[in-house]
Order: structure tokens, then sequence, then C-alpha cells
């Protein structure tokens, strides 16, 4: 278990260090907007709001 998830970290590092060298920074702001929005789903599950407030508070912050 362990050593799949060592993998995976490296693996996602790896490509996080290379977007943030290779992609243009439009285009890097895009892909950190995404995984903002990811983030702020999912945190809106652990807090347990519903959809809708789950997807408002998704929205704003990706709007702020």
């Amino acid at each position: 278990m362990f050593n799949t998830r060592l993998v995976t970290a490296l693996v996602l590092l790896a490509g996080c260090i290379a977007a943030l060298f290779l992609l243009p920074t439009w285009l890097w702001a895009v892909l950190l907007l995404a995984v903002l929005a990811i983030a702020a789903w999912e945190w809106g599950v652990l807090a347990g709001f519903g959809n809708a407030l789950r997807l408002g508070y998704a929205l704003i912050l990706v709007g702020s």
C-alpha cells in the first residue's frame, strides 16, 4: 500500500513540475483552477454540504 502511494506521489510530482515549467502561463492557471474546483467540491462533501451549496461554494472559490 505504501509503495503504491509513493509511486503515485512521485508521478504526480513529476507531472506537476513538468507542467509548471513547460506549460504557458494561461494554461497553468486553467489547470490550477480545475484543481481548485475539484478540491472545493470534495471539501464540500466532507463538510456535509448539499449539491447546490457545494456547487455554489466551488464557483465562488474559482471566481474569486
